[in-house]
C-alpha cells in the first residue's frame, strides 16, 4: 500500500504552540474542549482526529492548540496507516519545536498498564513512552494527563498511576496528573493546572 501523503499545516513564526499528544480514544479532544472551549470532533470510536488541525483560541491571538490525530492501530485501518500517521506527527514536532511552550499528552490510564506491558513483551517500546521520550528529547515541556481515573476503585487508582510514574518518570515531564473528563471537580482542577503552565 503506498505511502500517504504527509500533511503538515502551516503556523505562523509569532505563534505559540500548545499541542495534544495521545493513542486513539484517549480523550485528546475531550480535554481541548474542556480547558479552551473548542469544539472538536469527539466520539467513542477511535479515529475521530484524522489530521493535525492547528485551532485558535478565544481572547488569545498569539496561541494556537494543535490536535494531532492518535497514534496506535486503528480498528479497521492498516499499518501503514498508523506508520504515515505516527510520521504525520513527527514532522510537525520536528518542524515547530520551538514553538511549542507546553505539549499535553494524554494517556488512557484505565488501559496503559496492558498496552505497555504488551507491547514490552513483544520487544517495542510502548507508543505514549515512546512520544514521551521524544518530546524530551527535543527539550519540549510537556504535562501527562492520565485520563479515565473514574474507571478505577481508589486502590486500583493508585497503583495504576504508581505503575505509570515509574514507567515514564525518567523522561521528565513536568507534572502528572490523575483526571477524569467525566468529573466535574476533576475538570475544575486540571483546567487550573494546564492554564497555570501555559499562562504563567
Amino acid at each position: 500500500m503506498a505511502r500517504e501523503e504527509i500533511y503538515i499545516p502551516d503556523v505562523t513564526e509569532d505563534k505559540e504552540l500548545i499541542i495534544f499528544l495521545g493513542r486513539p480514544n484517549s480523550g485528546k479532544s475531550s480535554w481541548i474542549n474542556i480547558i479552551f472551549g473548542i469544539k472538536r470532533v469527539k466520539g467513542k470510536m477511535a479515529g475521530s482526529t484524522k489530521k493535525i488541525a492547528v485551532l485558535n483560541v478565544p481572547n488569545h491571538p498569539k496561541l494556537n492548540i494543535v490536535d494531532v490525530p492518535g497514534w496506535g492501530r486503528v480498528a479497521g485501518k492498516s499499518r501503514q496507516f498508523a506508520s504515515d500517521i505516527k510520521d504525520q506527527i513527527i514532522e510537525f514536532i520536528d518542524a515547530y519545536s520551538t514553538q511549542i511552550k507546553l505539549a499535553v499528552l494524554v494517556i488512557d490510564l484505565y488501559s496503559y498498564k496492558d498496552v505497555s506491558e504488551r507491547m514490552s513483551k513483544k520487544g517495542f517500546i510502548p507508543l505514549d513512552i515512546e512520544f514521551a521520550e521524544l518530546l524530551n528529547k527535543k527539550g519540549i515541556n510537556f504535562i501527562i494527563l492520565a485520563n479515565k481515573k473514574d474507571r478505577f476503585t481508589s486502590h486500583h487508582l493508585d497503583t495504576n498511576v504508581d505503575y505509570l510514574k515509574e514507567s515514564i518518570i525518567y523522561t521528565e515531564p513536568i507534572f502528572i496528573q490523575p483526571c477524569s473528563a467525566k468529573n466535574p471537580d476533576s475538570t475544575r482542577k486540571t483546567r487550573e493546572i494546564v492554564n497555570s503552565y501555559i499562562f504563567s
